[in-house]
């Protein structure tokens, strides 16, 4: 005898279905033979009160399609005879909700009207015309919990056909699927951000590369393979796309400066030997074009096994700034030269930081290296005391309303000797008008003004000799003498 599930059922719950156990139970157990909470409920059901009848009047085809709906592990709904009587199993009670129990023997329309402008026609679709209906995360709301919400379900609709072919029931197999539905439409929304993201990303690289005139390139190591993934490169390296991207070898022995192949390899060998980033700057010979310089950087990346994979990297044309240095730096050599031939000081002033940037011969001119003077007030420190006033009146007046510096003034070096120099400068602006400093050039001036104060003083003598009455006694021959000797002093 099979031992009732109600047995273990809690309180009211189980007293209620027990105590016309065995008042229903007697004919009733040996047609439904399955077990659970529904199996119990089936037996024990008052199906007088439907337009199934009593269960020892069910037809064979509905006993056994009971017993198999009962037995099954998969939520499972028997809808039968025109009044669509629903029976369920065990595994449909999470669905029902607070449905059941009142769910069992219920008219489906009664129980399912918020949802049956749905789910009716699929049934009446099967009943009358037997055509089975398989829905794959189909949105029905249900009533749950006091409130109608959005379930999202996977089940069918299929007819059970009986001995003689008609159709007297529908057997539904379903499952909420809501958790699969959120997953999925979390997966849909991640790959939809990670799609745009990468858009965003290609579009924010290929705007930068075009900004940056940057090439990109992919070279597999383990295949020495190059790939050229804009056109940036093939514009370069002089080449189209018919013509394809150079290799790794026809880059060393065509393409690159025979001068640069050493410390070319040097590079590319300490980045995968190391893993640190490759950069790398050389001359290399562009097709159909002259010589120029090209800038590379890259990273090296690892496959799964560890091993050096590819190195991903760009590719910059700098042969207009490689041009631009070379040019500056003779320029610069050739201000080196003209400051040491004139004996030239060359300085900056910042006027926001108020710090001044010497070159040349400064520390001949003031008897200090040009780390002394790196500020105004230091500088004012030499100047003789004289002169100070006037000499940064001047200055501060160019600073201000841009009018040229030129000035001469005495300097006392730390050795006490004193020397003069002659300063002329002018202010620069910025872009936007700005005054950004003032910029000049001192001079050591001290050996003409010294020639200068000697021919002054020659000359108040050869005055003061004029201006004297001869003496009568002094003869032709001794004025000739006395003239000769005075111009020789003068000359020497």
């Amino acid at each position: 005898m099979r031992q009732s599930s109600i047995a273990n059922m809690p309180g009211e719950h189980a007293n209620s279905i027990g105590s016309d156990m065995h008042v229903r139970c007697s004919g009733n157990c040996n047609r439904i033979l399955a077990s659970g909470e529904m199996g119990d409920r089936v037996r024990n059901h008052d199906w007088t009160k439907t337009a199934l009848g009593p269960i020892h009047s069910w037809s064979e085809a509905l006993v056994v399609s009971t017993n198999l709906m009962l037995s099954c592990q998969f939520p499972s709904v028997l809808l039968w005879g025109a009044e669509m009587i629903q029976i369920y199993n065990d595994a449909s009670l999470p669905l029902m909700a607070e449905k059941h129990p009142s769910a069992l023997g219920q008219r489906a329309q009664e129980c399912w009207a918020e949802a049956w402008h749905i789910i009716g026609p699929q049934f009446e679709a099967a009943f009358h015309d037997g055509i089975p209906t398989h829905k794959e995360n189909m949105l029905v709301p249900v009533i749950r919990h006091g409130k109608l919400q959005e379930i999202y379900w996977t089940y069918s609709y299929s007819p059970i056909y009986g001995r003689d072919g008609e159709i007297p029931g529908v057997l539904i197999v379903c499952h909420d699927v809501n958790a699969e539905v959120a997953a999925l439409r979390n997966l849909h929304a991640s790959e939809m951000l990670a799609a745009q993201v990468s858009r965003d990303n290609e579009a924010k690289l290929k705007l930068a590369t075009t900004a940056a005139e940057l090439g990109i390139w992919v070279w597999n190591l383990q295949e020495d393979r190059g790939t050229w993934e804009n056109d940036r490169m093939y514009e370069i390296f002089g080449r189209t796309r018919a013509d394809g991207p150079l290799s790794h070898a026809q880059f060393v022995a065509h393409s690159l400066h025979p001068m640069e192949g050493r410390h070319y390899l040097q590079k590319i060998e300490n980045a995968i030997k190391t893993g640190e980033p490759f950069v790398f700057e050389g001359r290399f010979y562009p097709s159909g074009r002259l010589p120029g310089w090209v800038e590379f950087q890259g990273q090296l990346e690892y496959g799964p096994d560890g091993a050096p994979w590819r190195i991903l990297g760009t590719a910059r044309d700098i042969t207009a700034r490689k041009q631009a240095e070379i040019a500056l730096q003779a320029s610069e050599e050739r201000l080196r030269l003209a400051q040491t031939a004139g004996k030239l000081a060359t300085w900056e002033w910042d006027l926001n930081t108020n710090e001044f940037v010497w070159s040349g011969e400064v520390a001949k001119i003031y008897g200090l290296p040009a780390e002394k003077l790196t500020h105004l007030d230091r500088l004012t420190s030499y100047l003789h005391p004289e002169d100070r006033d006037k000499a940064m009146q001047a200055v501060y007046r160019a600073a201000k309303k841009g009018v040229e510096f030129k000035h001469e003034f005495r300097v006392i070096r730390p050795d006490g000797v004193i020397r003069w120099v002659a300063g002329r400068g002018t202010r620069v602006h910025l872009a936007e008008g700005r005054a950004a400093r003032v910029v000049g050039i001192n001079w050591d001036i001290t050996e003409k003004n010294l020639l200068r104060m000697r021919c002054s003083q020659n000359a108040r003598e050869w005055r003061s000799y004029f201006d004297k009455p001869l003496p009568l006694s002094l003869s032709s021959e001794g004025l000739s003498t006395s003239l000769k000797w005075s111009i020789s002093a003068t000359i020497n």
